[in-house]
């Protein structure tokens, strides 16, 4: 599923989904390093939260639009200068 905007992403980040989420490390080269399957365990209108293995979840408040790039069954944040930073994929 290609998403069309990010109003159905907010959409598909309800409680209770499974996202796959990778991280963009300044020290490797922007490659991408998987951390794993999350749940989403609280929706808001301005950000969501994953259930990690730690004792707090871990926070993604929605950026600009145009620091968001739409991906096939997900999307990707990027910095303001254009570098990404965290990619979320819906988990069928």
């Amino acid at each position: 599923m290609k998403f069309k905007s990010f109003a159905e992403v907010k959409r598909a980040l309800v409680v209770g989904s499974i996202w796959s989420a990778y991280h963009y490390g300044l020290g490797n080269g922007f490659k991408p390093i998987d951390m794993g399957k999350r749940e989403v365990s609280i929706v808001q209108s301005n950000a969501v939260a994953f259930k990690t293995d730690r004792t707090t979840d871990s926070w993604l408040y929605f950026p600009k639009a145009k620091n968001i790039k739409l991906i096939e069954n997900g999307f990707t944040t990027y910095t303001d200068v254009g570098f990404p930073i965290l990619t979320y994929k819906l988990v069928d």
